[in-house]
């Protein structure tokens, strides 16, 4: 749960054995001579200022250059009218730095979408066309094209968050790290010959795509994001707000398809892969093969083996022609894959396309729920094509949640759970809500908003679900509110039956025998279906048993228990499961008419509030 949304494909270099990193050593410094032939050969394969300054070794840390070769970069193109694609990077560092520049036909000041439709990553399709408004219909962010810092900062406000710092994520196709390795080695055979002495036969280290591309584009973001509170937005890779981009490339099976088809098989399509490494639920993505979840899933795991395979296999042209995938992708940059297409064609189809997913990480809300109505589950539940019980526990809570954060949904986490036809009362039941993606992270920081809440709840659905002692929590909460959950107590009032006649006799025996009496409970056949079958010993502390008068088969039952005492079941017998019982020991049938939860031993306060809660 505390990996980035977006896999750092690529971030750390692959590693060999002993330690040794398979990207090529840093050579001293080009002497002029050699450093000509190097821009030369990497002008004369089309590449772009900013990779110019990679491939000589420029570090990330000297912002001020790439953003300088990015801006030559636009305002030649701006005088020309047109960009012919860099073979390096994919068009990804051909962008106009300035955060003050934008395009007025631009929809929203975000880039113009891609259409990928029966071209697999095509032309560009109006803003304003009827597949661009179906496409704004859906829960996932479309394919774009930006050229222009400012429609990158469009995108990071498109969802409407309030930003105080950000972190920008980056995943990067996986032909990329196999374009990189074949622009080296053409730049080490035209360095052949400079020196008599071969001592520059090889160019720099090559500075990660991903790094001139942060150094280049965070400051514009910085400039532009604008925080309610100090009016200063600044990046921070720790941040919870996140900006991920991800980048496709339709080439990328063409040019690297052994590393998508391994991350296809090893990764996205195995099921029990699918969901410890896809996003967090905080995105509210898809999770089908096809959708972009998956994909983003799926390109992240391609570079990382696009990458340890390029700096491990093809270090020379000749080691590029011996390959199927990489010999595409050598042909690709030497701009021999497009003499059959046109030149227009060129420029729209070689440049990458970006998805921009702007989103916070989760805010969680704890406190105590009382459930003062009978027929309520503590989720949605839904069955047999309809709507079980009354609304929901966490239908209610999050009824207020979801509009002062205005997330895109909650999930609730509670100390234990209660059946639907048992009430919770007394202290309440602990809870925390997880918020997804909330759009505004500071809310119920004041006691107004939480105050708020309790008072909406009590009048929500006639009171029948309240909360008391709101509060936000950390992350960390979850492991107090779940740990230790065996040695927690709670206390239970019940309306029982036995099928004859009870003397006081019977209800002192109840009494004494019960209390603190270890049983063993059988998994319950009513949850026999979806739990593992398995004997379980459980506490019963304590015990008192009361008469109903003018009712002398029917008595009250409290009773304080180890968290996880199935009650009904104890009294019942669930057909000699649970023994000993209530029924067992009152040598009698014995049945459970109605069931409160009164008290959960936990501390779980928040301000203000005692430190009370837990179930299994």
């Amino acid at each position: 749960n505390d990996r980035p949304l977006v896999p750092r494909a690529g971030l750390a270099r692959p590693r060999l054995r002993g330690g040794e990193s398979c990207q090529p050593r840093r050579a001293m410094v080009l002497p002029d001579a050699a450093r000509e032939v190097v821009e030369t050969e990497l002008r004369r394969l089309g590449a772009c200022s900013p990779c110019v300054l990679r491939f000589l070794g420029t570090p990330a840390a000297d912002a001020g250059a790439y953003r300088d070769a990015c801006a030559r970069d636009a305002a030649a193109a701006s005088s020309s009218g047109e960009q012919a694609t860099c073979p390096c990077c994919l068009g990804i560092l051909q962008f106009d730095p300035d955060p003050a520049k934008v395009d007025a036909s631009d929809e929203d000041g975000q880039a113009p979408r891609v259409d990928v439709d029966g071209g697999g990553g095509g032309g560009t399709k109006p803003s304003g066309s009827s597949s661009a408004r179906e496409d704004a219909d859906d829960d996932v962010p479309p394919r774009r094209s930006p050229r222009l810092a400012s429609h990158y900062a469009a995108g990071m406000r498109s969802a409407g968050h309030e930003i105080a710092t950000f972190a920008l994520e980056v995943t990067l196709p996986p032909s990329i790290p196999m374009r990189q390795a074949a622009t080296r080695a053409l730049l080490v055979e035209a360095l052949r010959g400079v020196s008599a002495e071969n001592a520059f036969s090889s160019p720099p280290a090559t500075t990660e795509l991903r790094d001139a591309f942060r150094a280049t584009l965070v400051p514009a973001l910085e400039a532009t994001a604008i925080d309610r509170v100090t009016n200063r937005v600044r990046h921070d890779p720790n941040a919870p707000f996140k900006f991920a981009l991800l980048f496709e490339h339709e080439r990328c099976r063409s040019e690297a398809g052994f590393a998508t088809r391994k991350a296809e098989e090893h990764g996205n399509l195995n099921g029990r892969n699918r969901k410890r490494r896809a996003p967090p639920p905080q995105l509210q993505l898809a999770t089908l093969p096809d959708s972009p979840a998956a994909t983003w899933q799926r390109v992240g795991a391609a570079y990382n083996i696009s990458e340890k395979r390029a700096y491990e296999a093809f270090t020379t042209v000749a080691s590029f022609e011996a390959d199927e995938y990489a010999s595409r992708a050598m042909a690709a940059v030497r701009g021999e894959e497009s003499r059959d297409e046109s030149r227009e064609s060129r420029k729209t189809n070689g440049r990458a396309t970006c998805r921009l997913f702007p989103w916070h990480a989760p805010c969680y809300l704890g406190g105590r729920y009382l459930k003062w109505k009978r027929g309520v589950p503590q989720s949605p539940w839904f069955a047999d094509g309809g709507v079980v019980g009354e609304g929901s526990v966490q239908t209610s809570l999050e009824t207020f949640v979801v509009k002062a954060f205005k997330s895109r949904g909650c999930r609730l986490n509670s100390a234990g759970r209660e059946d639907m036809d048992v009430r919770m009362l007394g202290g309440g039941r602990p809870f925390i809500l997880e918020v997804h993606d909330p759009k505004r992270p500071a809310a119920f920081a004041e006691e107004s908003e939480r105050q708020e809440m309790e008072s909406f709840l009590a009048d929500d659905n006639d009171g029948a679900v309240t909360a008391v002692n709101i509060h936000v929590v950390p992350r960390e909460a979850y492991i107090t509110m779940h740990e230790g959950s065996a040695e927690k107590r709670k206390t239970y009032t019940a309306v029982c039956w036995a099928s004859r006649a009870l003397s006081e006799t019977d209800l002192n025996t109840l009494t004494t025998r019960c209390s603190g009496l270890t049983v063993h409970q059988k998994t319950p056949t009513r949850v026999l279906h979806r739990r593992t079958s398995a004997t379980r010993p459980r506490v019963i502390h304590d015990a008192k048993a009361f008469a109903v008068k003018g009712s002398p088969k029917f008595f009250l039952l409290e009773l304080t228990t180890q968290a996880g005492t199935y009650i009904k079941e104890f009294v019942h017998g669930d057909f000699g499961r649970t023994s000993p019982s209530v029924g067992s020991i009152l040598g009698c049938e014995a049945d459970i008419l109605q069931l409160d939860v009164t008290d959960i031993e936990m501390a779980f306060g928040g301000p203000g509030g005692e430190e009370p809660g837990e179930e299994e």
